[in-house]
């Protein structure tokens, strides 16, 4: 095996362990991730779960969403958002149910 040979392996074999250690760090979870793990946490990723346990007020969330105005749906999902970080689908589908 020529020297250049068995540089190249070298600085190879460096770079893959570089990479491994720096790919096992902990990367902080996105926004999203942390409404999915809020969801599983608290409410066993179950939709009815929530509807019985949210302390949301459903009265304001059905008043928001049967507003009249045409983003109605979007006000009552932005609310149960800023009250349940969950995801946007999951408070979407509590909107409809409530």
């Amino acid at each position: 095996m020529s020297d250049a040979w068995l540089a190249f392996l070298v600085i190879f074999a460096m770079l893959l362990v570089i990479w491994r250690i720096a790919d096992s760090r902990e990367r902080p979870m996105t926004k999203s991730e942390q409404e999915r793990m809020f969801f599983r946490q608290t409410y066993s990723l179950s939709i009815d779960r929530m509807l019985s346990e949210s302390p949301l007020d459903r009265d304001e969330v059905r008043r928001l969403r049967d507003s009249g105005r045409s983003d109605g749906s979007a006000r009552a999902i932005r609310y149960v958002q800023e009250w349940d970080p969950v995801p946007r689908d999951i408070a979407a589908q509590f909107v409809d149910r409530v």
